[in-house]
């Protein structure tokens, strides 16, 4: 037997010894089961090889990736690099408890409400499309860091309806550490 393709999934035909071409409906079936075998592989992998890539950038750049969803109030994802930010286990975070080790919050986009609360409404009602903030926390264990939130929200694909949020979190600590300094420095001249 030889196959002829005229495209990946398309037609496969038995070619007899007279030259005729007959269609084959049980060899059909099969190399197509191998090909959707074949094809769902080659997706897997090929997934597998993006998120190895958004993996490692954001443990490149030392980020807690989560995903929560409102109508649980739970994290339905949170990196256990979250210990390395606030000194919770993943299973211990909630945004009640995080809210607990907030000491201050700055708006960073430029056109959102100045109030945090405005600004998170505003967010969970589709009228903001990203939010980010930098973050003022006492960890669990008393030590004062600056983390930076960036989100997205997480929207319903029948409605549309916001239904959560997804995003990282990054110890920014050190660069604010650097800016004050320099503050600090340039009154000083």
């Amino acid at each position: 037997y030889h196959f002829f393709w005229k495209g990946k999934m398309t037609e496969i035909c038995t070619f007899v010894s007279r030259g005729e071409k007959e269609f084959d409906e049980a060899l059909f079936n099969e190399r197509k089961k191998q090909i959707e075998i074949q094809d769902k592989k080659e997706a897997e992998a090929a997934l597998a090889r993006s998120e190895s890539v958004y993996r490692e950038a954001i443990e490149n750049a030392s980020g807690v990736p989560y995903r929560y969803f409102f109508a649980d109030g739970k994290y339905d994802f949170i990196g256990n690099e979250i210990f390395h930010l606030c000194g919770l286990y993943p299973d211990e975070v909630s945004p009640i408890i995080i809210g607990e080790y907030v000491k201050e919050y700055i708006i960073l986009e430029p056109d959102a409400p100045s109030d945090i609360n405005e600004y998170w409404r505003g967010f969970r009602e589709g009228k903001v499309d990203k939010y980010r903030v930098d973050l003022r926390i006492q960890t669990k264990n008393g030590e004062m860091k600056w983390l930076n939130d960036c989100s997205v929200p997480i929207k319903d694909e029948k409605t549309g309806e916001i239904i959560g949020t997804q995003g990282i979190l990054q110890d920014i600590t050190q660069r604010k550490i650097r800016e004050e300094q320099a503050r600090l420095q340039q009154e000083q001249l």
